[in-house]
Parts: structure tokens; sequence; C-alpha cells
């Protein structure tokens, strides 16, 4: 207790130094779910170290979201101009010749060879390992650092990609490491190293204090390139894990930023002239995953359809009798869309729209009754060969959206003659038996990575690709997603993504439920934040707090 009081007095002292009335004017004050597990991008674990990396620790380039066509926008950071080859498999970067590391030493492009050959290092095991195929790789799947980097000059470095490997500026956006933090460090010892617990970035801020599950405080470098007078002087990340001890402290002005807010909250919010609400749509999707192979033969390494859900047709049919839109009406207030596809409307170039498998529960029954499904003892649940249709549906815990469709998938369900078990689990035992196929169906979600790249969810190599959590597998689809990393051309991409769409939404590997808008609150004396589909939490240096 007297170390949380201790850091709370801490706080005060931090969070008022100017201004007439003694506090930062400036200062803006995030609340996160949780704190940070380290301060150095190489292991970044989630949100909360995105936040802080992105306005630390810079990469050669930024990436914008552009609303309007679909698709990011490249800008430059550490880098100010790049130039291809013909064949686009060189880049050559001419580097800002200002920049400096928040501990005041000088910034060269040895510290970005440096940063690429420790994240792709096997013994280091970076949170960007086993990024690199378009890199020139050594057997370890280590970058080989001789035949992808070429040093220039002081402001000059070249990338040397693998032939026909089409690569982007995406395969060098990642954040860059202080080579004179980490070197002398043996590799084997990095993750447990001071270094990573101390930042030392090339960011529009520096950290200037962590004290661990309170608080981290971000402190604006004057003279960085990236800052002017109105972008905040201070962040605070707050660590607050209770929702609605952080709702509250948004509603009382104790923070600023609340990065996500339950649905049933949005009428409280937007009564406040206070606060401005913003929704980013289209990053996360909600579905039933039926697992099209046999969770008893899967033990035993054999695939073999699912006794229930191996069959497109029966998949088809619970897909027609469960009523997405209602849930999607009742639960989340409307703020989505149904989903019927793998790629999210917000690729607006690849995104292929169906109004395809809209409640019919007639429809649904008529399929199953031709596969052969049939109430023959007259107790209100089909079967088939001795067999009833009944089946137990898992989701996790602690997930008020994921019950309710729950419940709602049993009570459709059951009106087609189809028995529905629920039984929820706690998250560690739910993923173990998710990636292990030991469920025969499930209610999971996604969060869209950008750019599009569905080839981990569809794959049909089940031992490779977990994340194909389904099971389902088409020689088509695996030829196509091959395709998908071969080609820019935006034509034949879509043509692919357009294909790929058509036999997934044929085959109902799941049933896809909606496509769900996460809001988030701003104080208004904060301008110019934007909420798109990379984030609510973005470039805070183009704040203008006022």
């Amino acid at each position: 207790m007297i170390k949380k009081n201790f850091a709370f007095v801490l706080l005060l002292i931090f969070f008022s130094s100017c201004g007439k009335d003694g506090k930062d004017t400036r200062l803006v004050s995030i609340g996160i779910s949780s704190d940070i597990q380290s301060a150095s991008p190489v292991y970044s674990f989630g949100v909360s170290e995105s936040i802080l990396f992105e306005h630390t620790n810079l990469g050669l380039v930024g990436h914008k979201w552009d609303s309007a066509k679909g698709g990011l926008t490249d800008y430059p950071l550490l880098a100010e101009d790049w130039k291809w080859n013909e064949s686009r498999d060189e880049v050559v970067f001419t580097l800002r010749s200002d920049i400096k590391w928040s501990d005041d030493k000088a910034f060269s492009p040895e510290d970005i060879v440096f940063t690429y050959s420790v994240y792709s290092n096997p013994v280091v095991q970076s949170s960007f390992f086993g990024m690199f195929d378009k890199f020139h790789t050594l057997e370890n799947g280590q970058i080989d650092i001789k035949n992808t980097f070429e040093i220039i000059s002081p402001q000059k470095i070249k990338f040397k990609f693998v032939k026909n490997s089409n690569p982007s500026l995406l395969e060098t956006d990642l954040p860059i490491i202080a080579k004179h933090i980490f070197e002398g460090i043996p590799d084997s010892l990095i993750s447990v190293s001071d270094a990573i617990f101390k930042s030392c970035g090339t960011g529009p801020y520096k950290l200037k204090k962590w004290e661990r599950n309170q608080y981290i405080l971000l402190e604006k470098r004057k003279g960085h390139f990236l800052v002017n007078d109105l972008s905040p002087s201070r962040i605070i990340l707050k660590v607050i894990p209770e929702y609605f001890t952080r709702k509250n402290q948004l509603l009382t002005g104790e923070i600023d930023v609340l990065p996500e807010i339950n649905t049933e909250d949005i009428y409280e919010f937007e009564n406040r002239k206070d606060l401005n609400i913003s929704a980013m749509q289209g990053r996360y999707i909600d579905f039933i995953c039926w697992n099209n192979v046999s969770p008893e033969a899967f033990l035993k390494d054999s695939v073999i359809p699912n006794k229930y859900f191996g069959s497109k047709d029966i998949r088809k049919a619970l897909t027609y009798g469960i009523n997405r839109k209602m849930i999607l009406d009742e639960f989340l207030l409307g703020r989505g869309s149904v989903a019927n596809e793998p790629v999210s409307p917000i690729f607006k170039d690849n995104y292929s729209k169906s109004t395809n498998f809209s409640y019919n529960p007639k429809k649904a029954l008529a399929i199953l009754k031709n596969a052969g499904w049939q109430d023959s003892d007259n107790n209100g649940i089909l079967d088939k060969s001795g067999q009833e249709f009944s089946f137990t549906l898992n989701f996790v815990t602690g997930k008020p959206l994921r019950e309710y469709t729950a419940n709602i998938v049993k009570s459709d369900l059951k009106k087609i003659g189809i028995n529905v078990n629920l039984e929820p689990l706690e998250r560690g035992v739910f993923l173990e038996k998710m990636y292990s196929r030991q469920m025969d169906a499930f209610i999971s979600g996604w969060q869209v990575p950008i750019p599009l790249h569905i080839k981990p969810y569809w794959n049909s190599d089940l031992k490779k690709y977990q994340t194909n959590t389904s099971g389902f597998m088409n020689k088509e689809i695996d030829q196509l997603l091959d395709k998908t990393s071969q080609t820019n051309d935006p034509a034949e991409l879509k043509r692919i993504y357009n294909k790929i769409q058509n036999i997934i939404r044929e085959n109902q590997p799941v049933t896809f439920l909606f496509w769900i808008d996460n809001f988030s609150v701003y104080s208004s004396k904060i301008k110019n934040a934007e909420v798109n589909s990379l984030g609510s939490v973005q470039r805070c240096w183009e704040w203008e707090v006022r």
C-alpha cells in the first residue's frame, strides 16, 4: 500500500508541472488495460507496446491508412526518400541527417543492419522472427547480412531482396534499435538483459519513466522533426485493468483517451459535449468455426471429415439457420455489418460483397432433410442412421458478446431440430483445444491483418498453419493464396481475391457472423486525432492539444 501511495504521489508530481493552475495543459493521458512487458521493440507483446514503440522507435518509413482507396500509403520517417531499381528487388534509402538517439548518440545505417540481424536471430527469438522470407537468409533463418545490406555512405543504405520475391516497403518498416545499447550482449542473454527494460529510441517521444503496473510516461523531444508546439508535451499511458474504472476516469476527466469502449456505453458518451467518439471499422470479425475434420481422428494423425460438419451442405444449412442480423442489431446496436466473406470491406479493391445466406430457417431445414436428417422419433431433434444432430458449442468465458451469440445460436438451431450444448471455457483451455482441433464447434474471432493477408487462416497444411482452425482444405485455394504474394498488380489481386471469396462462400467452412465496429473516445481538447482501420491511438505527435 505504501508503494502504491508513493507511486500516486509521483503521478501528481509528473502530471502537474506547468500552466497557471499548476497543470500541464498539453499533457494527454490514455487509459490502457495492461502494462507493457518490454521497453524495447525486440519483444513487443501487445497493443500497449505498439503504442509505445510507434512513438519511441521509428522505422525507415511509416504507413497511413487511405480510407478512400482502402489501403496503405507510405510516408518517410528515418529515411527522407527511397528509390527502387527497375526489377524492384533492391531499394536505396537516403537517411535524414538530423536524427539522434534519445541518449544523444548519433544514428547511423549500422543501427539498421544491426536491428535486422537481431530481429532475425533464432537465438534471440524476437517478436519479428520468421518474417524475413523475402530477404536473403542463412539456413537457420537469420538474415544473410552480406548479401542483403550495403552501406553506401553515412546517409545511404541499400536493401537487396530475393529475386522475384515481390517485396514492398512493408519489409523495411520495423522499429530500429540502438546498436550501442545491445552490442556486446550475448544473443542468448538479450531476452533477460537490462537493455530490454531501458528505452533508447529515435522517435519524437522518449520514455521518461515506467512505473510498473501504474503508468508509462513519455516526454516530447523538443526539436524533433515530427513535433510542433501544439503536440502533446507528455503522454501518459495509464494502466487501468478494469474497464468500468477506465470508463469512469474518462467521464470524470482523469484520463483523456479511452481506446476501446463497450457498445452499450455509446449513447452515454455521445451525449457528452466534452468528448468525441470515433469508430474503427472492419478490423474485427466474429465467426462460428465448424470443425471440418474429426477431432478423434486428428489426434491419431488422420484427417477424415467431421461427422456433422464435414459436408458443405450441412454447413450452409447452419448458416441459413442462424439469425446473425438480429444479434448484430440487438447486442451491437447495429454498429457493424453482417459478414459473409473472409476479406474485410475496408479493402475496397479486393472485397467482394455477398448478400447470400440471409436468415432462412425453412431453407436450412430443407437442406438438412435433403441430406438425410429426419426427426424419426418425433422428439424434436433431427437424426440420421441412429445419430442425433447434437453437438457442443464452446466459447471463451468473460466475453458477453460471445455468450449472447451462443445462446441465440442454441435457440435458432433448436427451431430446425438441432440440439446445441453450450460449454464456456477459460481462455487458456479454449486456445489449447482450438489449436489441437479438439472442439467440434466454437465461437471465435480475428483481428484482420493490414495489409491483407489471409493465407494463415485458409492454407490446407493443417500442421504448419494452426490458425486454419476450421481444418478446411482446398487445393485451388492454396494455389490462389500463393499467387497473392507473387503480384502487386491491382487487377490481378482483385481477380484472385474474388475467386477465393467465392470458393469460401460456396463451402462455408465457418459461419461468418459480423464485422464489429470498435469505438474510441477522446477529450475534445485533442484535435487532429485520427481513428481508422490502422488503430485508435496512432501518430500522437500530430495531435494538437488546445
